[in-house]
C-alpha cells in the first residue's frame, strides 16, 4: 500500500491558489476540468488540508472526511477507489 501512495503522490497534480498561505478565515473553491479517454483501471485520489474539506467529482460529493491536522503532524486522505465517479470524455473536480 505504501508504494502505491508514494506512487500516486508522485504522479499527482496539485490544485491551489497562489498566495493562500497568508489569507485569514477563508475558504477555497478548487476546481479542474480535464478529459479522459477512457476509464482507468484504478483511480485514487489524495487529498491533503489543514480543515475540513469536501470532495466533489462531476457534481457528486464523494464521501470521504479528514479530521484537523496537528500543526506538526501533517497527512492526507486516500480515497482508493473514484471511478465510480469519472467517466470517459470531460470530467471536473
Amino acid at each position: 500500500m505504501k508504494d502505491t501512495i508514494c506512487s500516486l503522490i508522485a504522479d499527482s497534480k496539485r490544485i491551489w491558489a497562489e498566495n493562500a498561505e497568508e489569507a485569514v478565515d477563508h475558504y477555497f473553491c478548487f476546481r479542474r476540468e480535464f478529459v479522459l479517454e477512457s476509464l482507468p483501471e484504478n483511480s485514487a485520489a489524495a487529498v491533503a488540508a489543514d480543515t475540513e474539506w469536501a470532495l466533489w467529482i462531476n457534481g457528486n460529493r464523494v464521501p470521504a472526511t479528514q479530521y484537523p491536522c496537528y500543526p506538526d503532524k501533517k497527512y492526507y486522505t486516500v480515497i482508493p477507489d473514484v471511478k465510480k465517479y469519472l467517466c470517459a470524455g470531460f470530467n471536473v473536480i
